[in-house]
Order: structure tokens, then sequence, then C-alpha cells
């Protein structure tokens, strides 16, 4: 079986400077999807940037760390953002009943948002995960199924860091592999299409070149989807645009394209 390999960018739309730096990835690197936060300031501009390039544009579900379209207490602060920190929204989420039917609502209006910036919508995942919090997946599959997104991201990587990692980072892989699991076999009852391996996590923020070449010689046959942050952090930038970084592409013979290619 070939090995499909997407390379996707975060956090498009956040600022004008992550969106330059998004499409300097896809141009001159290996960067073939982008995942658009539509409740930022630069989400607009995002979307038009991305018309008349191959990149396949995806909605970046968010529910922390970021602006909320509907912006409604106590699901977000008086300036209308969520909760800073994951597991803070992730518990909140869980544990206060009132919260559900805002998260829901959220979700919707997210992909109406998208879908009147940007058609079609190649793929959908979350900031920081939270679209497979057990009380958002429902919405986003159902919103999926809707809209008529094929691809979404369910994390699921080895336990393989290179150098060290925050001490929490070991739990939040842990904590994600297990509902992942049930988030997978969810999204494939549905009809919905999700890659075989999914690496980012364990090396969040420090993508380098040498991490990702490290990276890509242990794919295999099947789908993976690489994710990176080039619009905000130097060092993914230059290992997404590295010549090396495509070297090792080319001969390992992996098939670079994004979602809307996959057969």
């Amino acid at each position: 079986m070939p090995a499909y390999l997407v390379i996707t960018a975060d956090d498009f739309g956040r600022s004008a400077e992550a969106n330059r730096r998004i499409v300097q990835a896809h141009r001159d690197g290996i960067v073939t999807a982008a995942s658009l936060m539509v409740a930022e300031r630069g989400a607009g501009e995002a979307a038009a940037l991305a018309q008349g390039t191959e990149l396949d544009v995806g909605l970046h579900v968010t529910l922390s760390d970021g602006f909320a379209l509907e912006h409604v207490r106590p699901l977000t602060d008086a300036g209308g953002r969520f909760r800073q920190h994951p597991a803070q929204a992730g518990l909140a989420y869980w544990f206060r009943q009132g919260l559900r039917p805002l998260v829901q609502r959220e979700v919707e209006a997210q992909f109406r948002r998208f879908s009147s910036l940007r058609q079609p919508c190649s793929h959908v995942d979350g900031h920081q995960h939270l679209h497979i919090h057990p009380v958002v997946w429902r919405a986003v599959t159902r919103c999926c199924r809707e809209y008529g997104v094929r691809w979404v991201r369910v994390p699921f990587e080895e336990w393989r860091p290179m150098g060290r990692v925050p001490v929490s980072r070991p739990i939040e892989w842990a904590a994600i592999r297990a509902v992942g699991g049930w988030c997978r076999r969810q999204a494939l009852s549905e009809g919905l299409r999700v890659a075989d391996r999914v690496y980012g996590l364990v090396l969040s923020g420090q993508m380098t070149e040498e991490r990702l070449i490290a990276t890509l010689r242990t794919l295999q046959s099947g789908v993976s989807e690489v994710y990176a942050h080039p619009g905000v952090n130097e060092d993914e930038l230059d290992a997404v645009c590295s010549e090396r970084v495509r070297d090792v592409i080319r001969k390992s013979g992996l098939i670079l394209t994004g979602f809307s290619g996959m057969p």
C-alpha cells in the first residue's frame, strides 16, 4: 500500500504574520494543508490568501486559547475569549452541564463561518485537540456530515520524545490517546475518514528540521499526517521549508499530498 503524507499548518488566521508564514510554508516548503481559526482577526485574510493556491484549508475548531463567535458568558470572558488552558476548558465543559449546549452552538457557528469564508472544507481538527472532547465530538462529527467534510483529525502517535519535553506532555499524550481510540471508532462508524497516524503532539513546539526528518523516516504505508505551527514558530517554519526534509520525502517514496488529493 502506498504511503501518503499530509503536512498541516495549524492556527491559520491567527494573525497577519501567521498567515504570511503559512502561505510561505506552502509556497516554498512542504505544507499541503492549513487549519483555519475562523473567529480570529486574520481569518478573512487567510481564506483570501489561500484562493488560487493548491493549499487545502480545513476548520480548526477552537474552544480554548482564542476568540469565540458566540460571545456568551460563562462560555467566554467579557472580551469574548475562551479559557486559556485546554485542561481548564475541558474540565469546565465536562462538569458544568449548562456549558454543553453553548459549546455545541459554538461548534455549529464555526462550521457556518467557515462555509461563508471558503468552500470546500477539506478537513476538520481542533485547537489544542479539544475537538475530541466527549462533549464536543458529537457536534463535530454531526457538522462534518452536514457540511460534507470527509476527513477529521484523531491524534494517534507513538510516545517517541526527542529530547526534553514538558512535564505535562506524557499525561496529555496518554489522555488524548485514550479518548482518541473512542473517537476513531466513532468516526469510522459514521463514514468519516481518519489518518492512520497523526504526528505533532509529542514534539509540539519542538518540530525542528532534525526531528521532522527523524519522524518522516519512521512512516509506514497508509495515511500519515504531520502537523506543525510554522505560523508562530520559526524553527518549525524552517523545518517545513528545508530542502533536506524535501529530499528525505522524495527518497523515502512518500506521496506528499493534501486531504483533497487522497484516493
